[in-house]
Parts: structure tokens; C-alpha cells; sequence
């Protein structure tokens, strides 16, 4: 929910992008002279960043530029990608966490395993596989992020870099 309410911030500053493209502009500008910024500068700046991204990639969603132009049937500017993006998150994490009579049964089985496996050895040994099992998870959800990072890296563009997007930002 909370990424809801975030893009339902940016959703309702897209209206200012242009405002928010000279300023962020200008904060690069004093960034690439090397001038120190303040806290309160930086995290401006990041704010302006994240809202830079969310206008992309909404404005890549609502007129694809990587499709060739049959018809002009993309959707309208007032389109609210916020709202969108939330019942896709949700669709999304419905099926991720879609619990069936079988899956409760399997995590049932898994639990009484476990169970029974840990009552047969040492205290040291269960604090070796909880402990074991545990960095495991740590390390596979930490690769699984740096994959969407990497994912999310691809998808939308850089902005850290002197921006022209007329198409966009006009």
C-alpha cells in the first residue's frame, strides 16, 4: 500500500514536470561543479529524480515509443498510470501469494518434517541448519533484488545526465 500511496504523490506532481525538470536542471548543475549541497538540496534532488523516472516511464506506457505508429490509438494525458499500477500490483501479488488447499497442505507437511527433524538432533546442529537456512534466504532474496534492479535499470532511463525531452517536457 505504501507504493500505492507514492505513486499517487507522483501521479498528482505530473502536472508540475517542467518546474520540476529546470530545478532538478539546475541542482545538477551545482552537483557537476563540484559546488557541496545541502540535505535538504539532495534530497530534492532525488525527489525530482524519482518524479523525472515515474513521467518516463508513464509516458512510455501511455505512447510507446518503441512500437511503430499504426494509428494514433494511445491513451489520453490524463490517464492515471498511479491507479493503474496499483491494480497491477495487486493482480501481481494475488497470484505470488495465491495460497490453495494444496499449497497450505504442502507447508503443513513441511512444518511437521521440520518438526520431527529437529526434535531426532542436537541443539547445535538445529542452531547450525536454522542459522544455515536463514543466510541462504538473506543471500537468494539479495540476488533476486539485484535482478530487479538490473531489470528496473533497463526500463527506465537514466536521468542523471543533462535532459532534453522536448516530446515530454513541453
Amino acid at each position: 500500500q505504501s507504493y500505492c500511496r507514492e505513486w499517487d504523490k507522483l501521479e498528482a506532481n505530473v502536472a508540475q514536470k517542467e518546474l520540476t525538470l529546470l530545478e532538478y536542471r539546475e541542482l545538477l548543475k551545482k552537483k557537476a561543479a563540484k559546488q557541496s549541497m545541502t540535505r535538504a538540496e539532495k534530497s530534492k534532488a532525488e525527489k525530482h529524480k524519482e518524479l523525472i523516472e515515474y513521467v518516463l516511464i508513464r509516458q512510455e506506457f501511455i505512447a510507446p515509443t518503441f512500437l511503430p505508429v499504426i494509428s494514433e490509438a494511445f491513451l489520453r494525458d490524463d490517464f492515471n498510470f498511479a491507479l493503474y499500477l496499483s491494480h497491477a500490483l495487486g493482480g501481481v501479488l494475488g497470484f505470488v501469494f495465491n495460497l490453495s488447499t494444496t499449497s497450505l497442505v504442502t507447508a503443513v507437511i513441511n512444518i511437521s518434517i521440520w518438526a520431527a527433524i529437529t526434535d531426532h538432533i542436537s541443539y547445535i546442529w538445529n542452531t547450525v541448519i536454522v542459522f544455515g537456512v536463514n543466510v541462504a534466504l538473506i543471500l537468494a532474496l539479495w540476488a533476486i533484488s539485484a535482478k530487479f534492479k538490473n531489470i528496473q535499470g533497463h526500463l527506465v532511463a537514466p536521468v542523471d545526465y543533462s535532459i532534453n525531452l522536448p516530446g515530454i517536457f513541453a
